[in-house]
């Protein structure tokens, strides 16, 4: 009975823990982000008010989007969504750490049109792609709240379509406008705050309510055994890494021995010095020594 209580109290403890968290996160963190946007409704939010399109309708949302590959770079995105005229967008949220920014979005656009384009599909069945990069930093330095990107010929008068645009977002300039507001928003996220329509309901529910905190809880649990094992397998290279560096240097040292060993041999072969004058030249001990002595004698 006791053992029991004692697990259910861990449970509990855990859960609060994980409540707690909850309260603190924002939608700078990719993990709010993708469980709070992966309600249509509030990514529908997100993408109208970044967009301007009040009437932008999605109709399927897909979180964390794992891209796996063997012999290439792996890659985990954060929103992936369609509407109903079969738009595709991208939304990422910048990491600390992050840096080369256009070529991570580059990178990003590459993985989803190949994971779009079927076999044996055209080329012009790939879909508009819209890559929205959400940073809490101006990253472009220019006082602009957003960015837009798109590809064009160098005199600007020749069309060129290719389907893909990158919008740049940052909650660094505060300019008045509604998307200005929403990146204030995504700097609190606060429960209490209901100034973004469905993007504060959703994060009211997981934040404050009882089926919200269920999904966190799992998500949290999820994200911490995908942790442990990410550190497994970073933990097994770097044991290979100093594997192989121990083995260097262990394998140098045995070869330095074996060297000495055939020196020696060869001097105390020829007969005209002794083991103390061989002792010096290379360094082997006198035990060592006259123990090669005596194997040569046994095998004359």
């Amino acid at each position: 009975m006791g053992k029991n209580n004692t697990n259910s109290d861990g449970f509990l403890l855990q859960r609060q823990l994980v409540i707690q968290r909850s309260m603190q996160y924002n939608l700078f963190s990719d993990t709010f982000l993708s469980v709070a946007l992966d309600d249509t409704k509030a990514c529908e939010h997100v993408l109208r008010v970044i967009l301007g399109k009040a009437g932008l309708k999605v109709i399927s949302v897909v979180t964390q989007k794992t891209f796996s590959k063997i012999a290439t770079r792996s890659a985990r995105l954060d929103v992936v969504a369609e509407d109903e005229d079969g738009q595709i967008y991208n939304i990422e949220v910048q990491r600390e750490d992050t840096v080369h920014h256009a070529k991570r979005t580059r990178f990003h656009r590459a993985l989803i049109d190949g994971e779009i384009l079927q076999k044996g599909s055209d080329f012009e069945d790939l879909p508009n792609l819209i890559l929205i990069y959400i940073s809490e930093t101006d990253i472009w330095g220019a006082g602009k709240v957003i960015y837009r990107a798109k590809m064009k010929m160098d005199d600007g008068l020749v069309p060129y379509e290719d389907g893909i645009e990158e919008i740049y977002v940052n909650a660094a300039v505060d300019d008045g406008t509604e998307i200005a507001k929403l990146m204030q928003y995504f700097k609190t996220a606060k429960p209490d705050d209901q100034s973004q329509g469905e993007l504060s309901k959703r994060v009211h529910f997981l934040k404050c309510e009882e089926g919200g905190h269920e999904i966190m809880c799992k998500i949290t649990d999820m994200f911490y055994q995908e942790g442990v094992e990410k550190g497994k397998e970073i933990g097994l290279e770097q044991g290979k890494e100093i594997g192989k560096e121990i083995g260097l240097v262990q394998g140098k040292e045995i070869g330095l021995i074996q060297g000495k060993d055939a020196i020696a041999k060869k001097m105390i072969m020829k007969g005209n010095l002794s083991l103390e004058t061989i002792m010096e030249y290379t360094d082997l001990p006198l035990d060592t020594l006259k123990k090669i002595q005596k194997e040569l004698m046994a095998s004359i």
